[in-house]
């Protein structure tokens, strides 16, 4: 993928890319010398701060259970890139609530990247999608209903 001028770190806040173990795919796609944060390792506060403050989130974990750190990102409706096949998918339907890729193939991880910085619309859109999927689906209130639902298939009301 060609240098793209959405990318020019004057035209972009901050990328927060969530790492598994110390493997990240920055170096391939970090061509552009954007301003990437890794949020792997902070505290709770430092980490909800950079969600904050950045303008697209990146989890380029090849295994990841249900990644709280897009939780998060979703709720406070930032546009979502992740890996396919992980975890991720509980929270990124693609093209519905965000963008998915191959683990280790940096072109796809890069083109998504590319699609949200040209079409603003776009990532907005994707962006509101995944509020709305995560309040509907792992809200306290969304998760205590279903509980509820369980205990009452079990007799346990």
């Amino acid at each position: 993928v060609s240098q793209s001028r959405y990318l020019q770190p004057e035209n972009c806040r901050k990328i927060i890319t969530k790492t598994w173990a110390g493997v990240s795919m920055l170096p391939a796609v970090n061509f552009w010398e954007l301003p990437m944060t890794s949020c792997g390792n902070g505290s709770e506060k430092e980490v909800a701060s950079l969600i904050f403050h950045s303008d697209l989130i990146l989890n380029t974990s090849e295994r990841d259970a249900c990644p709280i750190t897009l939780m998060e990102a979703a709720a406070l409706r930032r546009p979502i890139v992740a890996t396919r096949g992980t975890g991720s998918n509980l929270l990124v339907e693609d093209e519905v609530t965000g963008l998915l890729f191959h683990h280790r193939q940096p072109g796809e991880l890069v083109a998504a990247i590319v699609r949200y910085r040209k079409d603003q619309d776009f990532a907005a859109c994707m962006a509101a999608n995944g509020r709305d999927r995560v309040l509907a689906y792992f809200s306290l209130q969304a998760t205590a209903a279903r509980l509820l639902q369980v205990y009452g298939k079990l007799g346990l009301e």
